[in-house]
């Protein structure tokens, strides 16, 4: 209440985050928007998947929507936390601006349900969990330019990091080593 928060999203507990961004993707497919001249894939997440350190979610989605090797895709994953974004589209427009690219993906998820303490208020009440995809596309040959309004500065000072603090657990990591050995063993 002290935030104004009328609804929060939580994603089912069995579900892995990366479940967010495949979904917000599908809308987008399902509002008739095509994949097919996508060039490069940005993924803005604090949060890799539940039980495994590699691959990351860049690399998944690539594989899932056809944007592999056999496009040449670049793909790579982005953690700022809440800056993600900002520092997503940033990136897009860099890629966007140097003439290699045309149309840059940005998928954005996270789902902190799964580590929130919920009985610390101070933080667990500006989180939740969701996802959006966006397509950020160069429409005219010449300089690339997105207008942020001159207020907004992408930044980030670190000063009062350790009061949002979610500290992992590496109960996965053997289980990753044994997937790892077993994808190497068939390839």
């Amino acid at each position: 209440e002290k935030y104004g928060l009328e609804k929060r999203c939580v994603q089912n507990i069995e579900d892995e985050v990366i479940q967010l961004g495949v979904k917000a993707v599908e809308d987008m497919i399902i509002h008739d928007i095509k994949l097919e001249n996508v060039d490069a894939l940005i993924v803005c997440t604090s949060i890799n998947s539940e039980d495994k350190l590699v691959p990351i979610h860049s690399q998944m989605l690539k594989k899932l929507y056809g944007l592999g090797i056999r496009r040449g895709i670049p793909g790579f994953s982005l953690n700022s936390v809440c800056a993600s974004f900002g520092f997503g589209l940033q990136l897009a427009h860099g890629l966007l601006d140097s003439s290699s690219y045309r149309d840059v993906l940005i998928i954005c998820m996270d789902s902190y349900s799964k580590v929130l303490d919920y009985s610390r208020h101070d933080s667990s009440s500006i989180f939740g969990d969701g996802a959006s995809a966006s397509i950020v596309a160069r429409k005219h040959k010449g300089p690339f330019k997105i207008e942020i309004h001159p207020e907004i500065y992408l930044r980030t000072d670190g000063e009062l990091a350790e009061f949002i603090t979610c500290k992992p657990t590496f109960e996965f990591l053997p289980k990753t080593i044994t997937l790892f050995h077993t994808y190497m063993s068939k390839t």
